[in-house]
């Protein structure tokens, strides 16, 4: 996977599926750069910024930061909320 990636570093799909992996494995800085990688290219995307939020989380990051950034998604849309919540508990 990693080398698809580095031949096409702007492919949202096997980034998201690599820091999936990675996190899956319990690597979350790995994770989260990978997810911080797509937030960054899609950053309006929902699903790219709770991945982010959530390997943050698990990485120990300041959580007053990400509290905020949830409450931005929150009012992107509600059922966020669980989405985070359930990828930052696996």
């Amino acid at each position: 996977m990693v080398n698809i990636i580095s031949k096409h570093p702007d492919d949202t799909v096997n980034l998201t599926n690599l820091g999936g992996l990675y996190f899956s494995r319990g690597d979350y800085v790995s994770a989260k750069t990978q997810f911080g990688i797509v937030h960054k290219l899609i950053p309006d995307d929902i699903i790219a910024h709770s991945n982010f939020l959530s390997a943050q989380v698990m990485t120990g990051d300041h959580s007053e930061e990400i509290l905020q950034e949830l409450k931005i998604l929150i009012k992107k849309d509600d059922s966020v909320a669980n989405l985070f919540l359930t990828n930052a508990k696996l």
